[in-house]
Formats: structure tokens, C-alpha cells, sequence
């Protein structure tokens, strides 16, 4: 590819910690106006170099090339100030206020200490009109769909002049529907010509959306390819380092011999899920697919007790067991939620108070918590 279209070159990255090696001699190259994918399991090293690339992390060795300029990235702000942005699934809004305030949060127009609210909105109405999002500039973000949250945090992307966004999987906490609002934009930013490092699990979303795409594996680049030129298995078996044989392993499916622990019968939540049967055995690992919004999440914390179901039986050990939190937990059900940040712990407090904060009945007597316990 001409070195004069290209916006990012990353050259020769390297990175340890303590003494581990993560990343070993990375290469790879973003084209301008370009869709690029970067594809690889969890620990491949992908979050690693895109964090040297935002100045999080330190680079050991190695070179970062962009707009034809060899620089420094030691902070955000230093990726900022060359054109880099980032979106991560956890998104970065303040929930109380309006598209216009989060978008112009840290750079507002003022004087004296008097803010100037009718050039920020003039600002951003001209941005959505530019690029055509589907925003209210004067909505509060709380009000917003996830899909429109994160057009909030594009648009913040634009407004600091980012001429490469990087998306680290966007599609995570979009239903089919949010997930193809998103792709419209995705291809009317590379229109624009906005450079888009694109990081995803799914292989149907690189095949549709990218231009090139780079396969990291423990650390290593091993693969580097024009969409065109690979097919899905390819990009599994650089992914893992061996050939996936579905039919072999899906021979490996079987249905459990144990005794049944979990029993969930004609299950309802109306508006929202009808009739789910199934049973759970005894040391059996049981799947539950689907997309988002059909209902996956919504039964599992019924189940658990979060929340209230309209009729069905919940059977543990074959005796029905009633709604609520504290009565699963009595009978020996735990949940992992989905939304582990704001549900499953509290960030504030350290690892022994939250696996203590489940505890207390144990850890206490007399309202008074044993800390030493």
C-alpha cells in the first residue's frame, strides 16, 4: 500500500511486564479513510497495544508513525492532540446531562467564567448535520438508547478532529437493530474519510464492515490481509493456531446422566419472555444464546431472584423455591451479571470488602461486622 496513504504505522512493538512478554515485535498500518479490523482471542495482546497507542501504557521498543510523522504518545491527550480517539464498551458519558454538554465537556466556549451555550450547541448541530446522526443536541444522555450513546461519544471523537477512532467492541450491548444504526455511521465516517481500527469477536461484523484486517496470537502479528484474500475459517485458525472442526466438536455436546439440580417450568415475565423450560444437571455446564433483547439476561436474573416473573415454578433439588435474592442464595445460587461494573461489585471498595459485602450474615453478630474475620 502507498506509505503516503497511510495514516498509522506501528512499527516493531514490543511491551513486558514484569518481565512477561505481551506484544513481540508488532507491526501494522492504518490506510486513511480506511475500516481496519484487528482480530484475536482474549490475550492475544490486542487491549496492550491499543493502550500504548493511547499513551496508557508505556512502549519497550518499537515506532509510532502518524500522519507521516514519527511521535510520542505518553498521555491521552498527546493522542488527542495528534487525532486519536478511542471508544470502549464502557462508555465515558455523564448521564445527567445533554448531548451538548458531554460533547463539549473539557473544551466549552466561554469568557470570565460565563459560558457561551449558544456557540456550543451551534457547534455540535453543525457536526450531527455534517455527519447526518440521528441526535437530539438538547437530549439528556440518560434518555438515550446504547446505540445513541455511543454516537454521543463518536461525535465527541469528531469534535476534538479525530481522524482515527478506534472501537473496541462497539456492538457488544447493541441489539441487531442498534448494531446496524451503528454500522451506517461506521461507513459514513470511512465516506468522510475517518480512519476506523475496528477490534470485534464477530467475524460477520469484520466481514462486513472492513477494508484490511490484522490477526494478533499470543502477542505475535500473525497475519495481515485485504478482507477479500481470507475467509472466516482462515482468521479462526490464525486466531487459535489450529483448524476448527465443528463436527467434531460439536460430538462432544452431550446430555448430562447427573441428577437434575436447576428446574425452570413454563417461566413468564410478560413483555418480555413466555413458557421457558429447561433443566440444569448436577456438574453440567448449560448454554442459554440468543441476541440482545431476546431474553437471556431478563430469565437469569429471575431466576436468581433479581427480578419478579408473572408465573412458571423454580425448582432447586426438585423443591420449588420462592422469588427473591436472599431465597436463592439460601439454596446455593450465585450470579455473575452481565453489567459487572455497576452491578456486580462496588469499585470503590477493596477486593475484601466486596467478597465480604455478600458475607455479613456469616460475618457478623449482633449488626457488628467481625473485620477480622
Amino acid at each position: 500500500m502507498n506509505e503516503k496513504n497511510m495514516l498509522l504505522s506501528m512499527r516493531g512493538i514490543t511491551k513486558s511486564f514484569g518481565g512477561v512478554p505481551v506484544l513481540k515485535d508488532v507491526d501494522i498500518n492504518v490506510a486513511r479513510g480506511e475500516v481496519h479490523a484487528l482480530m484475536g482471542e482474549n490475550g492475544a495482546g490486542k487491549s496492550t497495544l491499543i493502550k500504548i497507542l493511547m499513551g496508557v501504557y508505556p512502549k519497550d521498543s518499537g515506532e509510532i508513525i502518524y500522519d507521516g510523522q514519527v511521535v510520542e504518545i505518553n498521555t491521552r491527550k498527546d493522542a488527542a492532540r495528534i487525532g486519536i480517539a478511542v471508544i470502549y464498551q464502557e462508555l465515558s458519558l455523564i448521564s445527567t446531562l445533554t448531548v451538548t454538554q458531554n460533547v463539549m465537556l473539557g473544551k466549552e466556549y466561554g469568557w470570565m467564567g460565563i459560558l457561551n451555550r449558544k456557540t456550543m450547541r451551534k457547534e455540535v448541530n453543525k457536526l450531527i448535520e455534517y455527519y447526518g446522526f440521528d441526535l437530539d443536541q438538547n437530549a439528556v444522555v440518560e434518555t438515550l438508547s446504547i446505540a445513541q450513546r455511543q454516537t454521543v461519544e463518536i461525535l465527541k471523537a469528531l469534535s476534538e478532529e479525530a481522524s482515527l477512532i478506534i472501537m473496541d467492541e462497539p456492538t457488544a450491548s447493541l441489539s441487531s437493530k442498534e448494531s446496524e444504526t451503528l454500522f451506517r455511521i461506521i461507513n459514513q465516517l470511512r465516506e468522510k474519510g475517518i480512519s476506523i481500527l475496528y477490534i470485534s469477536h464477530r467475524l460477520e461484523e469484520i466481514f462486513r464492515l472492513s477494508d484490511r484486517i490484522t490477526v494478533l496470537r499470543d502477542g505475535r502479528k500473525v497475519g495481515n490481509f485485504i478482507k477479500e484474500e481470507v475467509e472466516p475459517a482462515d482468521i479462526v485458525r490464525m486466531m487459535i493456531g489450529k483448524k476448527l472442526d465443528l463436527a467434531l466438536n460439536s460430538g462432544k455436546i452431550r446430555k448430562s446422566q447427573s441428577e437434575p439440580f436447576l428446574e425452570v417450568k413454563n417461566l413468564c415475565c410478560k413483555g418480555i419472555f413466555y413458557d421457558i423450560n429447561f433443566t440444569a444437571h448436577k456438574g453440567e455446564i448449560l448454554g442459554i444464546g440468543g441476541l440482545v433483547g431476546s431474553g437471556r439476561t431478563e430469565v437469569l436474573r429471575c431466576i436468581f431472584g433479581a427480578d419478579h416473573y408473572d408465573f412458571g415454578e423454580i425448582l432447586i433439588k426438585g423443591k420449588k423455591i420462592k422469588s427473591g435474592v436472599g431465597h436463592s442464595v439460601k439454596n446455593g445460587v450465585g450470579m455473575i451479571p452481565e453489567d459487572r461494573r455497576t452491578q456486580g461489585f462496588v469499585p470503590l471498595l477493596s477486593v475484601a470488602r466486596n467478597i465480604a459485602a455478600p458475607n455479613y450474615d456469616k460475618l457478623s453478630r449482633c449488626a457488628v461486622v467481625n473485620g477480622r474475620a
